[in-house]
């Protein structure tokens, strides 16, 4: 008798294992289509971005960008003090129009 009891409990303790795994397995599946979902709305706004013609950070694809000419450094004086740099207001990262 005692080992039926035991059995018993053991097949009790299988099967609830058994259902977490699946509830496991059904949350994961839904983690990866969420993400999936969040990537594709991520790339449809930079395609649209492209094709509007709207400027982004290559880096973080913020569109708080701020354009301004390089200055004068100590060590190289005037020259190249006439070209464009743009600067990503969000995360700093700065790079040539046109560049992507």
């Amino acid at each position: 008798m005692g080992w039926n009891k035991i059995k018993d409990g053991a097949k009790v303790i299988a099967e609830k294992g058994i259902e977490v795994a699946k509830e496991k397995r059904e949350e994961k599946k839904n983690e990866k289509y969420l993400i999936k979902q969040e990537e594709q709305v991520f790339k449809d706004r930079i395609a649209k971005m492209d094709k509007e013609g709207i400027a982004y950070c290559p880096k973080c694809y913020s569109t708080d960008i701020s354009a301004n000419k390089r200055g004068w450094k100590l060590t190289t004086g005037l020259l190249g003090s006439s070209k464009i740099i743009i600067t990503c207001l969000k995360c700093g990262h700065k790079f040539k129009p046109g560049s992507r």
